[in-house]
């Protein structure tokens, strides 16, 4: 093989087709004294410039966790005022966020504050199902307990050891089995201490729900993830919704959780009996009318 052939293959290698040098191309052997060296030249610059791009992609990806992380942060925590949100909800609110066990912020907590304020004169208990660190059962315990006037029973349900594996469908790519398992049942057990009427429950919701006792329900936080379990959860508590009750889906609007968006829009859709209300927030708040 003659020299200009060994040039223009490691050429056309690191260049498109149509783009070798012509230059190079039309050089004639004599002319070509160092041929290793060019091919070993232009193998350097071709690593140097992978390695290059490699640590640009790392550290933009690194620059795109960080940033997400601090608008979450700064979401999370940023003053509330424009929520014209009520002097009780406020300090409990902060209460809730500053012991750091709750992934929702004011606008979502508002939410859950709201959907309390609307069935504090109803029977019926709570429940929230996806607890993680317990955060939003303490808030949703205490605001219950605060606008009804006493302790409301309320159930709280968890996996406490993350997503699992074998509820996953094709609508929940953008999850992973295991994810939010950094909690335990221990801690949240302990962190709920102070609510006398709170029962906690530890499984995947399909397994657990058909050993419940029989009772009704005024309000239900769902924040699950995947849409097995979010289909599961409407599928048994809604029938136990009292009239006026309300469920609280989370992240029906968030692009990371298809599951949910089509568990709901699946079941909603044979549902004469449900009022559909979307806040500026990824929730979705639905409320029983009599049927």
């Amino acid at each position: 093989m003659s020299l200009t052939s060994i040039v223009n293959r490691v050429a056309r290698r690191l260049q498109p087709a149509d783009a070798v040098s012509p230059t190079i191309a039309a050089m004639p052997p004599d002319q070509i004294s160092n041929a290793d060296g060019i091919v070993t030249h232009l193998e350097e610059v071709q690593r140097e410039q992978k390695e290059i791009e490699a640590r640009l992609s790392r550290r933009i990806s690194r620059l795109e966790k960080r940033f997400e992380t601090e608008i979450k942060q700064l979401w999370r925590l940023r003053d509330p005022t424009d929520l014209h949100a009520d002097s009780d909800f406020l300090p409990l609110a902060k209460e809730v966020l500053g012991h750091e066990r709750t992934l929702l912020g004011y606008d979502r907590l508002f939410v859950l504050w709201q959907a309390c304020q609307n069935t504090a004169k109803l029977t019926g208990a709570g429940a929230e199902i996806g607890t993680f660190r317990g955060g939003s059962s303490y808030f949703l315990a205490s605001a219950l307990k605060r606008l009804v006037g006493e302790e409301v029973a309320f159930h709280v349900f968890d996996t406490f050891e993350g997503h699992p594996g074998e509820e996953f469908t094709e609508w929940d790519e953008h999850q992973r089995p295991g994810g939010f398992n950094t909690t335990s049942l221990e801690q949240v057990s302990e962190y709920l201490a102070p609510f006398e009427r709170v029962t906690i429950h530890k499984g995947p919701v399909g397994s657990i729900i058909p050993g419940l006792e029989e009772q009704t329900y005024r309000v239900v936080h769902i924040d699950v993830d995947l849409y097995q379990a979010t289909r599961e959860c409407l599928e048994y508590f809604s029938p136990r919704l009292v009239n006026g009750g309300v469920i609280i889906i989370d992240d029906y609007w968030s692009p990371n959780c298809e599951g949910v968006r089509q568990a709901v829009d699946a079941f909603v859709a044979t549902a004469s009996n449900l009022h559909r209300w979307q806040p500026a927030t990824e929730q979705l708040v639905l409320a029983r009318i009599a049927a």
